[in-house]
């Protein structure tokens, strides 16, 4: 994990994820950047590497007020192997390798801690990349 403190500008499209539906406006290549609000779990958009086998996301999170407590934590995922990330606002990276070429992948993000109608959410953003972008 590397700590950025805030995400590099960004001037083109962003995907935006939200819980009650998504929206994708790039291609469906690396790099590109994404939004997120009122996010309990859900998958970003589908994805697929051609130039290495490290992908890196870089992202951030807050948690929406008043839904969250020390029981919650905040989680991105590929390929089972999962990060904590903290839900403060500052920008970190973390980088999967070994990561297949040509196929295709998805993160997933996901609050845990969420048990019998006690929900946390999350909103955010980030960028997905090579390691070298």
């Amino acid at each position: 994990m590397t700590v950025l403190g805030k995400l590099p500008k960004y001037n083109g499209p962003a995907d935006f994820y939200s819980q009650n539906g998504s929206t994708f406006l790039a291609a469906a290549s690396v790099p590109y950047n994404h939004n997120f609000s009122h996010v309990r779990t859900l998958y970003g958009r589908v994805f697929q590497i051609t130039e290495s086998s490290t992908v890196c996301q870089d992202v951030y999170a807050n948690w929406e007020a008043g839904y969250h407590d020390a029981g919650h934590s905040f989680h991105v995922s590929l390929r089972g192997a999962q990060v904590l990330v903290p839900a403060d606002g500052i920008t970190r990276s973390w980088c999967w390798s070994q990561v297949p070429t040509y196929t295709d992948h998805q993160f997933h993000y996901y609050v845990d801690g969420n048990t019998e109608g006690h929900y946390a959410f999350t909103y955010g953003g980030g960028r997905v990349r090579y390691s070298w972008q």
